[in-house]
């Protein structure tokens, strides 16, 4: 497998305003990694972990999972991207 073939690993944070800003969403891409994070590396980027930290683990644990988790009012996805593809 060549480098253009591995995949990159993209953690994007969504965050919905409300109907009164005129603006239905934001999303800002807060780092890639060139392969899928441990949650030793991926935690410090989520914001609004609880503050017990075996809820915080299974919260960042579900991220990794499941590929998103909503915490806080934030949405937040973490994806593979493949090399080459055109990010909106």
């Amino acid at each position: 497998m060549t480098d253009k073939d591995k995949p990159l690993w993209a953690l994007r944070r969504t965050e919905h305003a409300g109907q009164c800003t005129g603006f239905g969403s934001e999303t800002i891409w807060l780092v890639i990694f060139a392969q899928k994070p441990s949650l030793k590396v991926l935690a410090p980027f989520i914001r609004h972990l609880s503050t017990d930290m075996g809820k915080a683990i299974s919260e960042v644990q579900t991220l990794i999972d499941d590929g998103w988790i909503t915490l806080g009012g934030f949405d937040y996805e973490l994806a593979n991207v493949p090399v080459g593809t055109l990010l909106e």
